[in-house]
């Protein structure tokens, strides 16, 4: 009883627990999802940004990488300006276009994919990659189910306004609704509703370029070349070419009479289509929506080792360290080795996963390396890197290293020394494990002011010294204590605590809440010293609590997902060791609220308005908040482009158009954005929103009869 009351033993427990309960905690928030242990059927052969998956028995994502294998059950999501390829075992490809979603069920003996919502399309071929018999495909979603048929491509698009549309390209799909089947077929297109199916054929066919097409390009923007088969009936062609599959927002519409359009694009994901009035309903006809991705491919450039270097050893192979870039559009590398230039005697090839690999199995002699990619989609070809060579020497005494930095001249903290972070570096070896350094205030190295071993290649400095010009050195000692000759000397100037100056943004800078939520950029200069910098966003100004920070060994950062409010963020310089090297002075920012747009009521879209009673047009807008004014362009669109007819700034959510000289037939578009205060750096809102609309006369001037004009002037004027 003694025991258990005494007070020390029961905080001793209680510590244990804390302690123990502590650990798990950790473990559990840090641990990586636990991959399933269902059956594979299919694996991600491209994805572009971010792809997540889900496993059935998890509620966490996780993000997947090229070549990942997928099971029963998973659920994969894209997010925005993503997309991904899916091949399944039997071949089936099913692309996943961006803020899209779905379930891959294997559980009985057909395939079903349950469609949430997005874009996505589905590819089947009469051979059967997997070796077996295809298997049916389902797609399900709700109460609707599409039956997929061998050699038949499909899109379905579904989202929270609107019920899901079915468009067969190749081959035919049944329609399961309420327990009735109906049959969609090729060049048709199906809206799917709660209670029918509206079929109908695709009068507008476009052609070029392809649904899903991956342009490949070696530079930031690409000429792309629109075609559709000709229209006889109404040659006026509308193009359009959006970044969103909605063509909500960033629309480019090009009107004309040919079958083509030449367009300069940059690289990214893009949804078109093109429509055309329908004289016979007076309503407009849309062409299918076909999706196509411009790539930026990036030539394979080799890092090390540098061309024409030379390594030397003794007695055991010195281990080479082979690195290039990266290449976001393959699933890996093919590293290969020759004794000659051209590559007719290859040595050595391996395959690799990542832009880096390391091989010890290298004798005397002169070698050549080159790297190729290896493409994760069919219509990429290889990118292969030039050639390189790389000598490997055989010596009975091996060179002295080579000091790395500090570099000749270079200016480092005075700072730096005083706290002992004044990193050196040179040379190392897999042969020889120990070295000496040391630093003279002369060229002759006569005044030694530090010399020191160690059993690295780098060593921190622990001894202040004094600004002025110095010079460093190194060698190597062997395990017999034998030492090489000193390498040759670097010089470098010690000079007084330098300062870690910002460059933007400008103190005090305001941005709008969709940059900072995507991104904003931070950048500083380059002090003269080593180390990683930490970027840090604090709510207040002494850095107690910091609400964002990035790690980096660039000058830039990007900092995203900051909520509206007012941020402290500074940038400092780490030691290896993340002690504190420099510090910036601290600036501030404002992330604005995100504010809602005016929402065009009336023209609504494609709305037909007739102006035969009428002597004047009222565009109508519910209010914005904090809106200052808002801007009104309305633009006649006709068979050469579009032209603005009318602009007017008002403060008003009404705007009332009473000259109708500058109307006529034909088809418009009114574009409304809201104004924000002068001193919002916001200005004007980026993406105002587009309305379509039509003018119709339903009884011109030749209609009337001569009994319904009324003559109001009076029947006798008198003039003086």
């Amino acid at each position: 009883m003694k025991y258990l009351n005494s007070s020390k033993h029961v905080v001793s427990f209680l510590l244990s627990i804390m302690f123990i309960f502590s650990i798990l905690l950790y473990l559990d928030l840090n641990r990586k999802v636990e991959a399933s242990t269902g059956k594979v059927v299919g694996k991600i052969t491209y994805r572009n940004k971010t792809i997540q998956r889900k496993y059935d028995s998890q509620v966490v994502w996780d993000d997947l990488e090229q070549s990942a294998p997928l099971t029963n059950r998973d659920s994969i999501r894209s997010a925005d300006q993503s997309e991904a390829l899916i091949t399944l075992n039997d071949g089936t490809e099913i692309q996943l276009s961006e803020n899209s979603m779905i379930l891959l069920d294997f559980s009985g003996k057909d395939i079903n994919i349950n469609f949430a919502y997005g874009s996505v399309q589905a590819k089947r071929s009469d051979a059967d990659s997997g070796g077996g018999e295809k298997t049916a495909l389902n797609i399900k979603s709700g109460e609707q189910t599409i039956k997929i048929d061998n050699s038949t491509d499909v899109k379905l698009a579904k989202n929270a306004d609107a019920g899901l549309s079915l468009t067969v390209d190749k081959g035919q799909a049944t329609v399961n609704q309420g327990g009735k089947d109906q049959v969609v077929g090729k060049d048709q297109q199906a809206e799917l509703g709660k209670d029918k199916i509206d079929i109908k054929p695709i009068t507008l066919k476009i052609q070029n370029p392809p649904d899903q097409k991956h342009i490949v390009s070696l530079t930031k923007e690409s000429v792309i070349d629109f075609r559709w088969e000709q229209v006889t009936e109404n040659p006026d062609i509308t193009l359009e070419v959006s970044q969103s599959n909605n063509f909500a927002k960033n629309v480019i519409r090009r009107t004309t009479r040919a079958n083509n359009v030449e367009m300069e694009l940059k690289t990214g994901i893009y949804y078109w289509r093109i429509s055309a009035k329908n004289k016979k309903t007076n309503s407009t006809d849309f062409s299918e929506t076909r999706k196509f991705s411009i790539l930026k491919d990036s030539p394979v450039l080799l890092f090390s080792p540098g061309n024409r270097s030379k390594f030397g050893y003794v007695s055991a192979f010195p281990v080479i360290n082979f690195s290039w870039n990266k290449n976001e559009l393959s699933n890996g590398f093919k590293l290969e080795i020759s004794g000659n230039a051209d590559f007719s005697n290859i040595l050595k090839s391996f395959d690799a996963y990542s832009n880096s690999i390391s091989i010890d199995s290298f004798g005397a002699g002169t070698y050549y390396w080159r790297v190729s990619t290896k493409p994760s989609m069919s219509e990429l070809s290889p990118q292969q890197s030039g050639v390189q060579s790389f000598v490997i020497e055989n010596k009975k005494i091996i060179d002295p290293p080579s000091p790395l930095a500090p570099d000749n001249s270079q200016k480092l903290n005075k700072g730096v020394f005083e706290k002992g972070k004044a990193l050196f570096i040179w040379q190392g070896s897999n042969e020889l494990k120990k070295f000496r350094i040391q630093i003279s205030s002369d060229s002759k190295f006569k005044n030694i002011v530090f010399s020191e071993s160690s059993g690295e290649n780098f060593i921190n400095v622990n001894k202040a010294l004094n600004q002025g010009s110095y010079f460093w050195r190194v060698k190597w000692i062997t395990g017999s204590g034998q030492e090489t000759e000193f390498s040759e000397g670097k010089q470098f100037q010690i000079g007084e605590n330098e300062k870690l100056d910002l460059v933007s943004p400008n103190d005090r800078s305001d941005f709008d809440f969709e940059t900072g939520s995507s991104g904003i950029e931070i950048h500083w200069k380059r002090p003269d010293q080593y180390g990683s910098f930490s970027v840090e966003f604090s709510t207040s100004k002494d850095f107690q609590k910091i609400a964002e920070s990035r790690q980096t060994t660039s000058y830039s950062a990007t900092v995203a997902g900051l909520n509206p409010g007012t941020y402290f963020w500074r940038v400092r310089l780490l030691a290896e060791d993340k002690s504190e090297l420099l510090v910036s002075a601290a600036r501030s920012i404002r992330i604005l609220e995100a504010l809602s747009g005016p929402v065009p009521l009336y023209p609504a879209n494609n709305e037909k308005i007739d102006m035969a009673e009428k002597d004047s047009l009222k565009f109508t807008w519910e209010k914005a908040d904090k809106a200052r004014s808002y801007t009104v362009e309305i633009l006649q669109n006709t068979s050469s482009g579009q032209k603005l007819i009318l602009r007017e700034d008002t403060k008003s959510t009404n705007l009332v158009v009473k000259d109708l000289s500058k109307l006529d037939e034909g088809e418009f578009t009114w574009t409304l954005r809201a104004n924000y205060g002068e001193n919002d750096s916001r200005g004007k809102q980026k993406n105002p929103v587009t309305k379509d609309f039509s003018i119709i006369l339903s009884r011109k001037t030749e209609e009337v009869k001569p009994s319904e004009i009324e003559i109001i002037s009076p029947k006798h004027q008198f003039v003086e």
